[in-house]
């Protein structure tokens, strides 16, 4: 109803396999879905279980425009994010997504930034990098238990 009010946005819904539990949560999903670019609304929809969004009765493939599938180290999962993005599920591409990670730099190799893959709204492919961030903003967006701890430290200082 905010953003609906102040002429659109964006409406974020991180965990969103939470929402697809419960038939009340994936009604509201799937209006937000429906209604949401009449409205000037983009709904980003954040979730570890893809396999959710295509289970019999969530039927929310439908409604994703644009999606983004990045590291995913269960095959199930995996399958499940290759066929929003509309590629073929092969096993090569499975072992992509699941070393599609960000890795730190060791012994004079580089790091690299976490990669995805990308479906936009016509339904074109691209593998994309996220990357590279400076370090203290890395270290900003962590949740990594190192780096938490980190910057637990440095706020207590």
């Amino acid at each position: 109803e905010i953003l609906a009010g102040s002429k659109g946005g964006v409406l974020i819904v991180d965990e969103a396999w939470m929402y697809l539990q419960s038939s009340e949560g994936l009604a509201a999903l799937q209006s937000l879905g429906r209604m949401g670019r009449s409205q000037n609304i983009l709904p980003v929809f954040a979730t570890q279980r893809v396999d959710d969004l295509l289970r019999e009765g969530a039927d929310m493939e439908g409604y994703l425009s644009r999606v983004f599938a990045m590291q995913l180290a269960d095959e199930r999962e995996a399958r499940a994010a290759l066929r929003l993005v509309g590629l073929e599920a092969t096993q090569g591409r499975i072992n992509w997504l699941k070393q599609a990670g960000p890795r730190r730099g060791e012994e004079g190799r580089p790091g690299r930034p976490a990669m995805g893959l990308h479906r936009d709204l016509h339904g074109r492919h691209a593998a994309v990098m996220f990357g590279p961030f400076p370090e203290h903003v890395r270290l900003a967006i962590s949740t990594n238990p190192e780096d938490r701890k980190r910057r637990d430290e440095q706020d207590q200082r």
